[in-house]
Formats: C-alpha cells, sequence, structure tokens
C-alpha cells in the first residue's frame, strides 16, 4: 500500500513503520522501521510537531497510531 507519493505505508514483516508528512507541502517519506510496537509509539510522538504529522503503519498496511498537527 502506497500513498499518494508513492511511499509505501506497510512495514517490512513483523515490524512497525513511521511514515512522516509535512503538511505544509505535502510531502511524506519513510523515517524509520522498528522492531517492537512499543519503540515505534515512542518514536511517534517523538516525531509528530506543528505541520508535521507522524504515522505509524503495521505490516498489513493498517495505520494504528498518529502524532502532530496541521
Amino acid at each position: 500500500m502506497k500513498d499518494k507519493n508513492g511511499v509505501e505505508l506497510q512495514a517490512p514483516e513483523g515490524k512497525f513503520r513511521l511514515v512522516q508528512v509535512d503538511t505544509f507541502d505535502g510531502e511524506s517519506w519513510v523515517y524509520a522501521d522498528y522492531d517492537t510496537l512499543s519503540e515505534a509509539k515512542y518514536e511517534c510522538v517523538r516525531k509528530g510537531d506543528t505541520m508535521l504529522k507522524a504515522y505509524l503503519y503495521d505490516d498489513q498496511g493498517n495505520c494504528i497510531d498518529e502524532a502532530g498537527s496541521y
């Protein structure tokens, strides 16, 4: 599953993927993949900010957490 910018949202098997989106220009990118949900959720909260959304995806492509604001 990819977003409108072609960024793969689904994490590799058994991992969690943090994707950031710049809400000003719409650019998105994979920040990192994590082995544990607790580490991934911690980083999701840390990486979300004003005008920078952070989305956390599992290996099925489901968005399981988000942080930041528009």
